[in-house]
């Protein structure tokens, strides 16, 4: 696997299917655990990354502020472009997988946390403009105190690729992310793509470019 191509493994009928993302490492790498697994997705927006896990049979604990991508409803995805999406508790319906799922409908930095996991995996969120009003080391911070004792903490974020990305400290560039993991941590992975261009997306009506960073760390 040449890590520096996005994989593709995990299909899923998200309306984020089509960007793209190094979740089946993450998803790799709990297969080989050989142990019954709880799965904290934070941002799980309508189920991209929940519907598999659950359909594997993890635990997952799903949180999403968002009312459309848990509820469906219609979002633009493009300039001029509008579809209407099932929403993540209508796909966990239709795929019967809510016996394993719970979510959470609050945003992750102002929600009371009283529950650990196994794992944590999160995609693009502390850099969303949403969160840039409270430290990013808060957010990674509360990340890890859900985690259990040998647990894993799993991210792919959003790194400075334009010089507006260079003033905000949710763009986190490379080497970095490491100043937030103590000797209690384990670095299993890490690292970084070139520049790529992106297609149209929610947020993003027009092609831009991103750039990715990929983080795997076990608590010891």
């Amino acid at each position: 696997l040449n890590k520096y191509n996005m994989c593709d493994r995990i299909t899923t009928n998200s309306v984020w299917a089509e960007t793209k993302t190094f979740f089946p490492l993450f998803f790799d790498y709990l297969e080989k655990q050989n142990k019954q697994i709880s799965v904290c997705v934070i941002g799980a927006s309508d189920g991209r990354f929940v519907v598999p896990l659950a359909k594997e049979g993890y635990t997952v604990v799903a949180i999403e502020s968002d009312p459309t991508l848990l509820n469906g409803g219609i979002i633009s995805v493009g300039k001029n472009k509008k579809i209407e999406i099932l929403g993540l508790k209508k796909r966990l319906e239709l795929e019967n997988e809510f016996k394993n799922v719970k979510v959470i409908s609050k945003n992750f930095l102002d929600m009371k946390v009283n529950f650990k996991v196994d794992a944590v995996f999160t995609s693009s969120t502390w850099d969303c403009s949403i969160n840039h009003n409270r430290p990013v080391k808060e957010y990674i911070g509360k990340m890890q105190a859900i985690i259990k004792p040998k647990g894993i903490f799993c991210a792919e974020y959003m790194m400075p690729c334009e010089d507006k990305h260079k003033k905000i400290e949710h763009f986190i560039d490379e080497k970095q992310i490491n100043k937030y993991f103590d000797k209690k941590w384990k670095i299993i992975d890490e690292f970084y793509t070139p520049v790529f261009n992106d297609l149209p997306h929610i947020g993003k009506e027009i092609e831009h470019i991103h750039r990715m960073g990929f983080f795997l760390a076990k608590n010891k």
